[in-house]
């Protein structure tokens, strides 16, 4: 075994993959003593000098600094699983030494045990949200899809959050499909109201999942059980043993960060990006987000309202995804709703109208259409096609996004072709988008800028 296939091994056997073998019967204890062991023998399989090449320490020193992480971790558990009340689903005493050890791994960059753990996040990456409609969507505002105010009685006992929180946890899905899962909607039984979030700029997340593995560090070899140790599927819903680690995780996240975050530190974390515990995918995971600076009158966070630019919520009835690609479709919708994003004192706008086929064939036309067809001919196709009303034909409304969208597309095309003028040059470009463009001759990239040019109204 190679130290990169350790990685990707870990990634797609380890928890939160349900080995149901293991999670059958077995106290949380056991659980993470099992992986432990898995984890150390896999270690051990790999040549010491493959080691020492790949990170300039001996097999015995990183078997030794993770023997150490294993004694903390199943520390923190033991002592926290005495103090749980058994008629209570939440953590009923927080150990200040347990948040300490926490600290010291992830907070504490002058610890010797510090691991480096963030991760970016841009704009460019976008996350879902999805809640049930139970045939009352018409009422779904935007803060309909944000976090529980804080104004409200709320009762959480989730992976990340429990009830010696005093902030809500706004949680998001990497993709329409996850947070599908998570809200325990993929069976498509219920209609659902989703809406589509993106980051006002880059964010910083303490990173408890498998992504970007494919350049392995120490530190992402340490943060492996503790990762594991969090991802568990809950088997006791009354008691929620698994949740403990990541909770506390939670609260020495907010603990260490609450200030930095108010003030805009560089050096702060803005939210948890973890597993989930529901999905075999890795590529796909979920983030917490505390809503540390809630508003007095309406009990929204200010800042997580300044952190995201969010979509109108958006009705789904699933008797369309039925016959679709779930996530391909999902996105698309959301791809093309109107990009005034909202903010939390829009919250009264009234959600958008049920997606129906017509306006779907709209989005796929527009798609098809990427690069090569004039502006001017979609938008009178997409006239013709939805009637004259248009001040009525929702279907409009949306072609017209998916128009602005294609005509955004070929401007920054158009910046990429500029310096191009030779063939070589050319390769190097259509690489980027294969099975697009097929040019052989300098006239013939010459032809395709006066092209899209054509296709653009200034």
């Amino acid at each position: 075994m190679t130290i990169i296939n350790l990685f990707r091994e870990v990634s797609t056997t380890f928890p939160p993959i349900n080995d149901a073998t293991i999670n059958n019967g077995k106290s949380i204890i056991e659980r993470i003593d099992y992986y432990n062991r898995r984890f150390m023998t896999m270690i051990n399989s790999i040549p010491e000098h493959d080691w020492f090449q790949t990170f300039h320490v001996s097999k015995l020193h990183i078997t030794s600094r993770l023997e150490a992480i294993f004694k903390d971790i199943k520390t923190i558990i033991e002592r926290n699983l005495a103090t749980i009340d058994a008629k209570s689903t939440s953590i009923t005493n927080t150990r200040l030494e347990d948040k300490e050890i926490i600290n010291n791994y992830f907070f504490n960059r002058d610890s010797p045990s510090f691991l480096e753990s963030k991760y970016t996040l841009y704009p460019s990456n976008m996350f879902y949200k999805i809640r049930k409609d139970n045939n009352e969507w018409e009422k779904y505002t935007q803060t309909s899809l944000f976090h529980i105010s804080k104004n409200k009685h709320f009762n959480q006992n989730y992976r990340y959050g429990n009830n010696n929180l005093e902030y809500p946890i706004l949680y998001l899905a990497s993709s329409p499909y996850l947070a599908l899962i998570e809200c325990q909607l993929n069976k498509l039984e219920t209609n659902f109201c989703i809406a589509g979030y993106r980051f006002s700029d880059s964010v910083k997340v303490l990173n408890f999942s498998y992504t970007n593995t494919d350049t392995p560090s120490l530190s992402q070899l340490y943060k492996i059980p503790f990762i594991y140790s969090s991802s568990f599927v809950v088997i006791d819903k009354r008691n929620k043993y698994e949740y403990i680690l990541p909770q506390l995780i939670m609260e020495a996240f907010i603990d260490n960060n609450c200030e930095l975050m108010i003030s805009g530190n560089y050096e702060k974390f803005d939210g948890i990006c973890y597993q989930s515990a529901h999905s075999t995918n890795n590529s796909m995971y979920n983030i917490a987000f505390p809503a540390i600076e809630c508003d007095s009158t309406d009990g929204y966070c200010n800042r997580l309202a300044r952190l995201f630019k969010m979509t109108a919520p958006l009705h789904i009835d699933t008797k369309t995804l039925k016959t679709n690609d779930i996530d391909r479709f999902l996105k698309e919708q959301l791809l093309y709703m109107p990009k005034d994003y909202i903010r939390k004192d829009l919250k009264e706008k009234t959600p958008q109208s049920p997606i129906n086929l017509k306006e779907k064939e709209i989005m796929y036309f527009c798609e098809s259409s990427k690069y090569f067809s004039p502006y001017f001919d979609i938008e009178k196709w997409c006239i013709q096609y939805t009637g004259e009303k248009k001040d009525k034909n929702i279907g409009y409304r949306y072609t017209r996004f998916a128009i602005e969208t294609i005509r955004v597309r070929l401007m920054n095309l158009r910046k990429e072709l500029e310096p191009i003028h030779s063939i070589q040059e050319f390769k190097v470009f259509e690489s980027k988008y294969p099975n697009v463009f097929f040019v052989k001759s300098t006239e013939e990239i010459r032809l395709l800028k006066h092209k899209i040019d054509n296709s653009i109204i200034k």
